[in-house]
This record gives C-alpha cells, sequence and structure tokens, in this order.
C-alpha cells in the first residue's frame, strides 16, 4: 500500500472492491428467502461503487433525484429503487415518478396528495410504502430516526387514520410499511428486536383489516466498528433471531421483506489518506498538521456526532517509541480535528502518511468540501485483480478558477 500511495496527492480516498462484495456476502446470510438486500445509495454515491454493488444486492434505497439519476445511469433497473426522505420535492417526485422508480415511501399525508396529483397528471399508478415513525424505538443505535417526535414517517399513534386517507387517494397503490428506526448499531439483540417492533406494526394492520403489507422495508442499522475495539455484529445470531421472528409473525410467501444497508456495505472497504504537512508543539502538547482535514475527511460524520471517538489510525512509519498527541487538518478553525489525545509513533516526520480506516462510508460526501475551498481530493478504487483506477479525479486551483 505504501508503494501505491505515492503514486496518488494526497489526501486520497481508496476504495476495495473485494471487501465490498466480502460485506454483501456477510449480510447475506442472515436472509431467507423471502427477503431483499437494498443498498443505501447516501452511505458512498459514486458511480463506480454503485455499479460495482449493483452486481451483488437486489435493489438500492435512493433519498433525492440526484441519487435516483446515478443509480440509473450505473444500470439499476427503475423498479429496483425505493424513494426514500421526509422533504421530496415536487421536481423530485415528478423526475422519480416519471422514471417509474419501484417504490415511493410516502412520510406525510400531503405528500400522498402531492404524489397524487402528480400520478394524474402522468397518467401512472404509483406504488407507495408508508414510512412509521414506532411509538417506541428498540434500537440501540449512535443515531436514532424513530420511537420519539421526529421529521421522519407517520406516527405509530395516527398510522391506522393515515392509511385510511391514502386508500381514498386512485392513483396511489399502497403495498406495505416502511421502517427506519436508527443507525450504527453493533448489538444484534437490539437490531433484532427493532426489527420485530416493525413487524408487530405490520401484523396489527393485517388483523385489523386496514392494510395487507405485500412488502415490509424494516430498514437496517447494522453498524461498524470505527473505534477498532474488536466489537462486531454477531452475523450467526442476528440471522437465526431474524429467522425467529420471521417464522413468528408469519407473513409467508405473499410478504417480501427488504433490508437497507450502507454504511455496513461500504465503510470497511475504505480508507483516507492524508500527508503531514507539520509537526508543532504548543504549551507542552503535540498537533500533527495534515493535509486534508475534516473539509475533506470522514471523521466528523461517521459515528453521529462530531469526534465521539477516534477513528482508527494507521501510519506509513509505525516504528518505536508512542507519544499523545493530536492530529489536526489545515483549516482555520479550532473544530478541524481528525483525532486528539491519540498515540502515534514518535518517529513520524513531514511527509508521512495518516491513514485513516472504514472511511468507505459517509466520507468524501457527506464533508464539507467546500470550507475555506481546498482542493478536492481523489477517489481510487482497488480491483479485485490488482489493478487500482481513478472512479474521482482530484480537483485542483485551475478547476476552482474555472468556477468563477
Amino acid at each position: 500500500m505504501h508503494e501505491l500511495l505515492k503514486e496518488y496527492e494526497t489526501p486520497v480516498y481508496f476504495y476495495d472492491e473485494k471487501k465490498i462484495k466480502d460485506s454483501v456476502e456477510r449480510l447475506r446470510i442472515i436472509l431467507s428467502n423471502n427477503m431483499k438486500i437494498f443498498y443505501s445509495v447516501k452511505a458512498n454515491p459514486n458511480i463506480h461503487i454503485i455499479e460495482k454493488l449493483k452486481e451483488y444486492v437486489d435493489g438500492m434505497e435512493v433519498c433525492s433525484a440526484g441519487e435516483i439519476f446515478l443509480a440509473l445511469k450505473a444500470g439499476v433497473l427503475p423498479e429496483n429503487l425505493i424513494f426514500v426522505g421526509p422533504g421530496k420535492t415536487i421536481k423530485e417526485l415528478n423526475f422519480a415518478i416519471s422514471n417509474n422508480v419501484g417504490f415511493v415511501v410516502i412520510e406525510s399525508l400531503r405528500e400522498a396528495e402531492q404524489i397524487e396529483q402528480i400520478a394524474e397528471k402522468q397518467g401512472k399508478i404509483v406504488n407507495t410504502l408508508i414510512r412509521v415513525n414506532p411509538s417506541n424505538c428498540a434500537l440501540n443505535a449512535a443515531i436514532k430516526m424513530g420511537g420519539s417526535a421526529k421529521q421522519f414517517g407517520i406516527d405509530e399513534e395516527i398510522l391506522e387514520d393515515v392509511i385510511k386517507g391514502i386508500s381514498n387517494l386512485e392513483k396511489i397503490q399502497l403495498k406495505g410499511i416502511h421502517c427506519y428506526s436508527g443507525t450504527q448499531s453493533l448489538d444484534h439483540r437490539s437490531i433484532v428486536e427493532n426489527f420485530k417492533v416493525t413487524l408487530k406494526i405490520a401484523k396489527k394492520l393485517e388483523e385489523t383489516n386496514v392494510l395487507q403489507c405485500e412488502y415490509i422495508d424494516l430498514g437496517g442499522g447494522f453498524g461498524i466498528d470505527y473505534k477498532n475495539k474488536g466489537i462486531k455484529i454477531d452475523i450467526d445470531e442476528l440471522k437465526l433471531q431474524l429467522y425467529n421472528i420471521v417464522e413468528e409473525y408469519n407473513f409467508g410467501e405473499k410478504c417480501q421483506i427488504f433490508l437497507e444497508s450502507g454504511r455496513f456495505l461500504v465503510a470497511e472497504s475504505g480508507i483516507y489518506v492524508t500527508k503531514v504537512l507539520y509537526i508543532k508543539e504548543s504549551r507542552g502538547k503535540k498537533f500533527l498538521i495534515v493535509d486534508g482535514g475534516t473539509n475533506n475527511g470522514p471523521s466528523s460524520y461517521t459515528n453521529g456526532r462530531f469526534l465521539r471517538s477516534n477513528p482508527q489510525i494507521t501510519y506509513s512509519n509505525d516504528t518505536g517509541e508512542m507519544i499523545y498527541a493530536d492530529i489536526v487538518g489545515p483549516l482555520c478553525t479550532t473544530t478541524d480535528y481528525l483525532a486528539q489525545n491519540i498515540l502515534i509513533p514518535k518517529c513520524l516526520k513531514e511527509g508521512d502518511y495518516i491513514i485513516i480506516h472504514n472511511a468507505g462510508a459517509y466520507g468524501y460526501t457527506a464533508a464539507s468540501k467546500d470550507f475555506l475551498s481546498h482542493e478536492y481530493p481523489a477517489e481510487v478504487l482497488l480491483r479485485e485483480n490488482g489493478e487500482h483506477e481513478i472512479i474521482r479525479r482530484r480537483s485542483n486551483f485551475d478547476d476552482f478558477l474555472k468556477l468563477y
């Protein structure tokens, strides 16, 4: 890897194609026959990553017209797209419906009415799922997106009334429910319990003749061990317990179950590489100043809030004594930390590489790249055959000048 680094200017992202494939295969282990995996494009929307993942997953979860366009451009069939998001614009809904996406996920009754009007104008019937905000969230996760007052979905308490309102709309076919209560969970018991909450809601709707679910989207929430503590989801137990609850609620072959995953599928495939510019000391504290900080790097988003924990880091020069230091970027702000009070090799010098692991999700596109108008990093794909190629070239100052 160190020889490869010399071929590319830092900062730079690398993604390992084989690790992406391996992550999908690990998740697919838990599936039974009527389950499908959908890749959450938001995690890494590089079109080359989407093209690779479409070979392994069953569909894509998209959250904007831009993500719909990227997925279609990458060759994903429109019927294999699920369009999610609490604030879909009229333009986006028009684009989604005109391109025949598989499902539009309804997050409010007003949105359903907008879909109805657009479908009427286009002369189409739109397949939809309704997103549920459950009354309680069983998911032990870094980021919770359900179980309390949220902008996402329909509160469980008023779900039946909203479904009855949607049933009066002629151009909408409500096919099932969608629930995504959180992300970045490493506890398989919590994930299963959360899925159970969703299945229980679906069963109640079926038993009360409010809605017969042909599809149930359980969401995901599968986490990554960013802290490098050796804590990973117990896939075998997850498979067993998920099988048990699906059997318990017994929707049968008439109902297809979806799982969504973004972070779990791509995070471990990626590294973010930056180079030491300066080493300095301030009042007894050592700082490594590197050429790519939070403007280009993944650490500000991956764990849900800024610097929740130091990321897993390795170094191109890592022999001998270790000392404590902060690793900071080039930005003129006190928040530009990649790691705080972390052990680094004392031998590090200017020009050495800092390698941040688990950077394949919510890295390049989640970073605030225009902050202070630095150059954008390149993205490089490491092929299974050992070859490597730039899948997004590095921007430079000449590119910046052309904007103006």
